[in-house]
C-alpha cells in the first residue's frame, strides 16, 4: 500500500511541474505602447588592432526613442540624437569638431520580431551637404539585417535560432565595407528586475566571406515594456583585403 502511494504521490509531483516547465515558453517581441519614450545611452569602444592595451577611440551617444504611431501590426518609432560626444587616443579633438550628430532623427518601421522594414534618416543640421546627402541615400542599406529577429512561436530557455547580422570594417584602404556574421542567439533565462519581466539573450558568431573574426555578448529583451533593456557585444574583425585588424566593444542601456 505505501508503494502504491509513493508511486501515485510522484505520479502528482510530475504532473504538477509539467504545466511550470509549459508556462516557462514565451513569444520574444517587440511590443511597446504607442507613445512609449525611451532615453538610451550607447557607449563604443574602437581600437585599431587586436590589442585593447591602447586607447581607444571613444563615443558616447544619447538618444531619445518615441513609438509614434502604429502602421498595420508594426511601430513607427523615431530615434532623436541627442549628443555624441567622441574622444580619439592621444588627446585628439573632442567631439571631432562638435557634437556633429546632434539632432539627426532615424525613423523606421519595425515588426514584433524585430525586422527593420524601413529607415529614413534625417540628416543633423549643419551637415556638409556632401555628407547630408550620402547619409540619406545610404538610410535603407541593410536596415532590415542589422537588429536581432526573435524566432517566430514561443520558445522556452535552452532555445537557439541562427541569423545574419550586418555591420562594417575598414578595408584594405580604410574604406568602410560590409561585413555579415552569422549568429547564433540562445534564450537564456528569464529575470525579473524593478518589476520588470527580462528575457535574457546571448549571441556568438563569426563573419561570412573569407574574413576572419568573431562577435559575442547578451541582450535583455524586457518582456513587460516590450523593448530592449540593455545590451553588451564585442566583435573583432580581421579584413581579407589587408586591412588592419579591427575591434569594438558596445554597451547600450535605458535611462531612468
Amino acid at each position: 500500500m505505501n508503494s502504491r502511494f509513493a508511486v501515485l504521490g510522484a505520479g502528482l509531483l510530475m504532473a504538477a511541474a509539467a504545466p511550470q516547465t509549459h508556462a516557462q515558453a514565451v513569444r520574444l517581441r517587440i511590443t511597446p505602447q504607442v507613445g512609449q519614450v525611451t532615453r538610451t545611452r550607447t557607449v563604443t569602444q574602437m581600437w585599431a588592432s587586436a590589442d585593447t592595451s591602447a586607447a581607444p577611440m571613444l563615443s558616447t551617444m544619447y538618444s531619445t526613442r518615441t513609438v509614434e504611431a502604429m502602421d498595420g501590426a508594426n511601430y513607427v518609432v523615431k530615434m532623436v540624437m541627442d549628443s555624441t560626444v567622441m574622444s580619439m587616443p592621444g588627446g585628439g579633438a573632442p567631439g571631432m569638431g562638435g557634437d556633429v550628430m546632434r539632432g539627426m532623427i532615424i525613423t523606421q518601421h519595425i515588426d514584433p520580431r524585430g525586422h527593420v522594414l524601413s529607415s529614413e534618416v534625417t540628416p543633423p543640421p549643419g551637415l556638409p551637404p556632401m555628407v547630408a546627402g550620402m547619409m540619406t541615400r545610404n538610410s535603407g542599406t541593410n536596415s532590415a539585417r542589422t537588429t536581432t529577429v526573435m524566432p517566430e512561436g514561443a520558445v522556452s530557455p535552452g532555445y537557439t535560432w541562427t541569423d545574419s547580422m550586418v555591420t562594417s570594417a575598414a578595408g584594405g584602404r580604410g574604406r568602410p565595407a560590409p561585413v555579415v556574421f552569422t549568429v547564433t542567439y540562445k534564450f537564456e533565462r528569464i529575470e525579473r528586475q524593478s518589476g520588470a519581466r527580462l528575457a535574457i539573450i546571448s549571441m556568438s558568431g563569426a563573419p561570412k566571406g573569407g574574413m576572419t573574426g568573431s562577435v559575442t555578448g547578451e541582450f535583455a529583451l524586457d518582456l513587460t515594456a516590450g523593448r530592449v533593456a540593455h545590451m553588451a557585444t564585442n566583435m573583432t574583425v580581421q579584413p581579407q583585403e589587408g586591412g588592419g585588424p579591427m575591434r569594438m566593444k558596445m554597451t547600450m542601456e535605458t535611462l531612468p
